[in-house]
């Protein structure tokens, strides 16, 4: 019986992903994330929480998955304080996106980047590799974060080169 409904849920699984339609974001659409990205990393480098807290969707479903002891953020003000917690150690930080994906429909895009930071703790100088993936919603012409997701490759894995 387990593997009857094994094989029926891969079968059902294939041949709906065969039916999805990948959209890629129209220029706009591509140019606007990719701005707001940059933004984004423009706030973080400063770590400016209240510039960042501004980029994001101000309502309770807002989550955001890091790769760090909590790993789950869910609301403005676990992620505010989290933001906090991960910037307030560093003295500097200055990130570098190496390479971008977007996608789009209508008022929802969404995004997946690998992005070089070269991070001075006071104590230490190193650069960390990250991946990071979103959904952003677009609200009164601006596009906000509503669901974030970071996480570090394999180690043995080198930093892409710009695109």
């Amino acid at each position: 019986m387990k593997r009857t409904l094994s094989v029926t849920l891969f079968l059902v699984l294939t041949i709906g992903l065969a039916a999805v339609t990948f959209v890629r974001a129209d220029a706009t659409a591509d140019q606007e994330v990719k701005d707001f990205l940059t933004q984004y990393g423009a706030a973080y480098d400063k770590k400016d929480v209240g510039a960042l807290m501004k980029m994001i969707v101000p309502e309770a479903s807002v989550v955001f998955f890091e790769a760090d002891e909590k790993g789950r953020y869910v609301g403005p003000k676990q992620i505010r304080a989290a933001y906090k917690d991960n910037l307030g150690p560093v003295k500097s930080i200055k990130s570098e996106y190496k390479w971008t994906s977007v996608g789009s429909k209508g008022d929802v895009a969404w995004f997946a980047t690998e992005v070089l930071y070269n991070v001075d703790t006071g104590k230490e100088k190193f650069e960390e590799l990250g991946r990071w993936s979103g959904v952003l919603e677009k609200k009164n012409g601006k596009w906000l974060l509503i669901q974030s997701h970071f996480s570090y490759p394999p180690e043995e894995e080198s930093p892409p080169e710009k695109e």
